[in-house]
């Protein structure tokens, strides 16, 4: 859960992270697609990081949006799919 205005007032920075980020090594290995992948999927604006301490962290909310956008895609597929197989009969 997101930290309310308030809460991330009284936090430091690495509390602030561990609440609403992951470190770039957690999310590659928590999305399993490669480092570059990521990279490329935060330059496209799919992913959103924050940088701090020399580490790169990519909040918990873009991983959640970009799941959705893949279970979005997947839903539309299959639509797409039916109604072809459908049209096909």
């Amino acid at each position: 859960m997101l930290a309310t205005a308030d809460e991330t007032r009284q936090m430091s920075m690495p509390e602030f992270l561990r609440r609403n980020a992951v470190p770039l090594d957690e999310a590659v290995e928590y999305l399993r697609i490669d480092r570059s992948t990521v990279y490329r999927y935060i330059e496209d604006g799919k992913l959103a990081r924050v940088k701090h301490g020399g580490r790169t962290w990519i909040t918990r909310r873009s991983i959640d949006e970009y799941e959705t956008s893949l279970i979005e895609e997947a839903t539309k597929e299959q639509g797409r799919a039916a109604r072809a197989a459908k049209r096909a009969h």
